[in-house]
């Protein structure tokens, strides 16, 4: 399918827009048109390992709840 003007995404690694390296991308369709709305990169390996360390950091320490940990309110 064609696309007139489809919208390159980037990832997003530690709260930043990211250009992917590899200069691979995936079309994303629009379900109702058919018709390719954007392109996002697909990630190398190295990109991979950079965007899972970043989300371990984010989610580290006292910062995350166990998840036997409920919260009341009321």
């Amino acid at each position: 399918m064609e696309t007139t003007s489809a919208i390159l995404l980037h990832h997003y690694i530690g709260g930043q827009a990211v250009t992917g390296r590899s200069e691979r991308h995936g079309a994303v369709y629009n379900p109702a048109t058919g018709e390719i709305s954007a392109q996002v990169p697909l990630a190398d390996a190295e990109e991979t390992r950079t965007a899972i360390a970043a989300a371990q950091a984010a989610f580290s320490g006292s910062r995350v709840a166990a998840s036997n940990t409920f919260i009341s309110v009321g």
